[in-house]
């Protein structure tokens, strides 16, 4: 009672603006991220210890993280795979720093979440945070994104991945079911990847 369409429609306008604006954000927060484990990857287990199940959680599927890669590397039209291919024709897997360009956001984090533990906390200082709760944001990080592109509605509703927030995030009353501890997150890492960032300041409309 006492709802009008123009009430429903100036809501939904406003959903679609804070869909855009937090993919925009996560679009810039996935580069860095996607640079961070490759670089430690690189450096913590070789150009091609990736490819060695040995480095990642026994329970983890590594075969099928290798089956995902080597579909990824035959439908790819990206240029530094051809030339890598034509030039290096013995190697049986990509470098990392390739590997890590054909995975999508949620089978990197996946993978992340399933490295040695050393390695995890490693690129989780990078960003200032224990490990347990970096793991928990790029999953979360996973869903919101997938929810925004797939156009469904971010405001005022309950997450279905909820982060762990940092202790003195949750003792200040933050609510880990809804959106606005995921743009805190958001802004927080955008602030350790891209310190002159504005988004926070950025308006809907």
């Amino acid at each position: 009672s006492g709802t009008t369409l123009d009430e429903i429609v100036e809501l939904y306008k406003f959903d679609g603006g804070l869909r855009l604006l937090t993919l925009q954000a996560i679009d810039r927060v996935e580069v860095g991220i996607r640079a961070a484990i490759t670089y430690h990857l690189a450096h913590e287990l070789g150009t091609f210890g990736y490819a060695n199940a040995t480095n990642f959680d026994g329970r983890y599927d590594h075969a099928g993280l290798m089956r995902g890669l080597q579909r990824e590397e035959q439908k790819t039209s990206e240029v530094f795979v051809r030339h890598y291919r034509a030039k290096y024709t013995s190697e049986p897997v990509l470098p990392v720093w390739m590997a890590t360009e054909l995975l999508s956001f949620g089978a990197l984090s996946k993978m992340y979440a399933n490295l040695r533990t050393s390695v995890r906390k490693k690129i989780a200082k990078q960003f200032d945070q224990p490990e347990p709760v970096f793991t928990s944001w790029l999953h979360a990080l996973v869903a919101i994104r997938n929810t925004c592109a797939h156009h469904s509605r971010v405001w005022n509703r309950e997450l279905a991945i909820k982060p762990t927030l940092p202790q003195d995030w949750a003792a200040a009353g933050i609510d880990n079911r809804r959106f606005y501890a995921m743009a805190l997150i958001v802004q927080t890492l955008l602030e350790k990847i891209s310190p002159h960032s504005r988004w926070k300041d950025r308006q809907i409309g």
